[in-house]
């Protein structure tokens, strides 16, 4: 398994618990925040990706003129912008589910179920989406 292939598999689970826990009255206010947090960071990661792939794109395009090396780092760029995006969209939601349920003492976390039960409490934007590497799994 490829590092990226593990990496896209252990925020899909990650994301799958969050999405459960979420909708547990008053808890799902204190995981929402964390996960708001977790996806500042996976925000982070992922633009730090996105600088390291572009160097390294830069390097094997204008330096070396290495067309396979120049296609890895294109991939790895898109990872990165994968995870930036997901990292974004994590921190919004975390932010908006905290918000709903400060604002309903607790209670309001149950609505999540809504879009939650559709889809197996996965992911609304599979990790395959950007660099086809691996989709989420139930």
């Amino acid at each position: 398994m490829s590092i990226s292939s593990y990496v896209n598999q252990s925020c899909c689970h990650t994301e799958q618990a969050f999405n459960l826990l979420e909708c547990i009255p008053v808890a799902g206010v204190f995981t929402s925040v964390i996960r708001a947090h977790l996806g500042a960071i996976q925000a982070t990661a992922g633009l730090i990706v996105i600088v390291a792939g572009g160097i390294g794109l830069f390097s094997s395009t204008i330096l070396t003129r290495n067309q396979q090396a120049s296609e890895k780092f294109k991939r790895i760029i898109r990872f990165g912008e994968e995870h930036a995006l997901h990292g974004a969209l994590n921190v919004l939601r975390g932010l908006s589910v905290t918000f709903i349920g400060a604002m309903t003492g607790g209670f309001g976390n149950v609505a999540m179920l809504i879009p939650n039960i559709t889809n197996n409490f996965l992911p609304l934007f599979e990790y395959k989406d950007a660099t086809m590497y691996t989709m989420c799994q139930t």
